[in-house]
């Protein structure tokens, strides 16, 4: 029991993992109001953390609405040039150029009776 207990931690450890973590800030952020008759506005910027698997196809970061379940986003990555696409069920869409680190966010939510702000920023990567 003990010789089966120690080949699955090894066999746990040896899965290869591809995704980077990333700490990426928003250098500015503007969208519509929507509370204010779709004014246009500057909005507060942020901070994420987000994991980036560029093998997989795939972007997690609970901060901008990117969960692990894969049946709610979909990730595209243009390898001419250099960007992963990502866009999930919430309405966030997110880019991300794998030489630069610069990525865009936008925040598209559309249902009846909205009440959240479309809102797009940029801004830069950085790999932890």
């Amino acid at each position: 029991m003990k010789f089966f207990s120690y080949i699955l931690i090894v066999f746990f450890f040896m899965i290869p993992t591809y995704a980077d973590i990333y700490y990426c800030i928003e250098d500015s952020k503007t969208g519509f109001d929507t509370q204010q008759n779709f004014k246009i506005e500057r909005f507060q910027t942020k901070k994420f953390s987000a994991k980036i698997d560029l093998i997989n196809k795939d972007l997690v970061s609970n901060d901008i609405y990117f969960s692990k379940n894969k049946k709610n986003k979909s990730c595209n990555l243009d390898r001419i040039e250099n960007t992963l696409y990502c866009m999930n069920s919430f309405g966030q869409a997110f880019s991300f150029n794998t030489e630069t680190y610069r990525f865009f966010l936008a925040s598209v939510f559309n249902k009846n009776g909205l009440k959240d702000d479309a809102t797009i920023s940029y801004g830069k990567c950085e790999k932890f």
